[in-house]
């Protein structure tokens, strides 16, 4: 509770937590987590308990977990992570829904070729927008149907050498949100601390 300094809860990780996301409503009563042992955890905020444990990235993957995110409608979550890619999962049975491929030459060359940092569902829980890190820097929008990748978005003031993909951000991109009307707003680290 804000007006106190006492945590009224502590939910124990036997590794670094790297995000965590509270469920919306009408559910409203989870409380998601990610980090760095590649697992979402999902803890009843009632009970003060972990209720359901998700292998969601491998360690012969990367297991990091930069993102937990609820879908608009409070009944699947999303992780993203180390291995490039973003996983959809179903809160009920915990199986995977859909996996936002990461980059691979042949078989899937629109996806991000780095770690990906950030991760939000527009309100209509339609369109998925993604960011990375390392040299990509780019945001990615994904149709959340079918897992394509509908465009990536470019930096007018941002110079790429020619043959270059284009960059969303000058350095990694850590957070993302819609508005309620559907505009994106990103936040991200450049040179010389000048985010």
């Amino acid at each position: 509770k804000l007006a106190s300094p006492t945590p009224i809860a502590n939910f124990g990780h036997p590794n670094i937590v790297d995000c965590v996301a509270f469920q919306p409503a009408p559910g409203g009563n989870l409380l998601a987590s990610g980090g760095h042992d590649g697992k979402i955890r999902l803890f009843d905020l009632a009970k003060k308990a972990q209720i359901k444990e998700i292998n969601a990235h491998t360690a012969k993957e990367g297991l990091m977990i930069y993102t937990v995110v609820f879908t608009p409608d409070g009944k699947q979550i999303l992780s993203s992570g180390y291995d490039n890619s973003l996983k959809l999962f179903d809160i009920g049975a915990g199986n995977m829904v859909r996996e936002f491929k990461a980059f691979k030459v042949k078989d899937f060359e629109k996806g991000h070729t780095e770690p990906v940092f950030s991760a939000a569902f527009s309100p209509d829980g339609k369109f998925l927008a993604s960011g990375s890190s390392g040299l990509e820097r780019v945001i990615k929008i994904w149709t959340v149907g079918d897992g394509n990748v509908v465009r990536d978005l470019e930096n007018p003031g941002i110079k790429t050498p020619p043959k270059t993909p284009a960059q969303s951000h000058p350095n990694f991109i850590y957070q993302l949100r819609f508005t309620k009307d559907g505009r994106l707003i990103t936040i991200g680290d450049a040179p010389l601390n000048k985010g």
